[in-house]
């Protein structure tokens, strides 16, 4: 147990510095650019003003001194104002729009994860057959369909039968900001079935486009754990096929379904732009869009750096809860 804490601890320190390195990147090609100034003034703006705000913000100096400035201020929690939404603070705005993406991302989670385990046990249970047909079908369909396409049919689907709600009015009281989860709590069954509604578009399209690559890599995994010299010597001891693919198999080819697991965790919580665009869903995809759309340097660059830390942070705990379940992989 006391090596897997100094595990922890070495990931830790170096998710830190890689941390560090991306934010030197992210500040960097947001500044290649454009001129940051113009998100903050138009057309009309007087030229004093302009070298004010320059002034103002420390962009009269070398890029370098720019990017020290805008580093203490962001350890301080600063991280500018959003000139897409009203000047606001850009935590605040990111804070804002953050539940509505962590919504999806934990309904898609619950969803396909266990989907993807029964599929693909299914799958390798009856190797060849028409369950493993139909469920590599799906694997295919999902990685080669583009979203947007698939995201644009769905919505000319789910639209006309009234299954899907682009602009919802809300009028229980927020307590999480998750609309599904806040009708809950607050009882409010209509609010419930309009927030399913909100949620139901880009939900179809993330468990689809994941769970295709989830099931594949789960399949293929559980496949090689069969020739695996425990499964014969299993079989030989008289264990049926199915308690050895359920009891051991399955559980052995965990390892690699984790690390994807983890890493879609992260992107889903990073938003979805394209699912999030489509149907209007108001999360960290949309808001990453139209800051990119209007050039909003203070948004990109909070966004950017918020989100590429949780993906460092998401795959530290991936590793280590590799760990805990193979306390062989300390030695690697």
């Amino acid at each position: 147990m006391r090596k897997i804490h100094i595990y922890a601890i070495k990931g830790f320190l170096l998710s830190i510095l890689v941390i560090f390195g991306l934010s030197i990147l992210v500040f960097s090609l947001s500044r290649s650019a454009g001129d940051p100034v113009a998100g903050y003034v138009d057309p009309y703006t007087p030229l004093y003003q302009i070298e004010q705000i320059r002034i103002k913000y420390h962009l009269d100096k070398p890029l370098h001194i720019q990017y020290f400035y805008w580093l203490q201020a962001v350890l301080r929690g600063d991280f500018g104002l959003s000139r897409i939404y009203m000047y606001r603070p850009v935590w605040y705005t990111i804070q804002k729009f953050v539940p509505i993406t962590i919504e999806l991302a934990i309904y898609t989670v619950l969803i396909m994860v266990p989907l993807s385990l029964w599929l693909a046990t299914k799958s390798v249970k009856h190797k060849d057959k028409l369950i493993d047909n139909i469920t590599r079908l799906i694997a295919i369909a999902g990685r080669s369909m583009p979203s947007f396409f698939f995201g644009i049919v769905l919505l000319m689907i789910l639209y006309p039968l009234k299954l899907t709600s682009i602009a919802p009015i809300f009028t229980f009281k927020a307590i999480t900001n998750m609309p599904t989860f806040d009708a809950l709590l607050n009882r409010d069954w209509a609010g419930f079935i309009e927030a399913v509604k909100y949620l139901l578009g880009p939900l179809i399209i993330q468990v689809f486009i994941n769970l295709a690559l989830t099931m594949r890599i789960m399949r293929a995994s559980m496949l090689e754990e069969l020739y695996q010299d425990y499964v014969t010597m299993g079989l030989a001891k008289g264990l049926s096929r199915d308690y050895l693919l359920i009891k051991y198999v399955r559980r052995n080819a965990m390892i690699p379904f984790i690390t994807l697991i983890g890493i879609q965790f992260a992107y889903l919580v990073n938003g979805s732009v394209i699912s999030e665009t489509i149907f209007n869903r108001k999360g960290l995809g949309f808001l990453a869009a139209r800051a990119a759309m209007q050039l909003d340097h203070p948004t990109i660059l909070g966004l950017a750096l918020v989100l590429g830390s949780t993906m460092v942070l998401t795959n530290l705990a991936v590793d280590i809860l590799y760990v805990y379940i193979d306390p062989r992989l300390e030695a690697v």
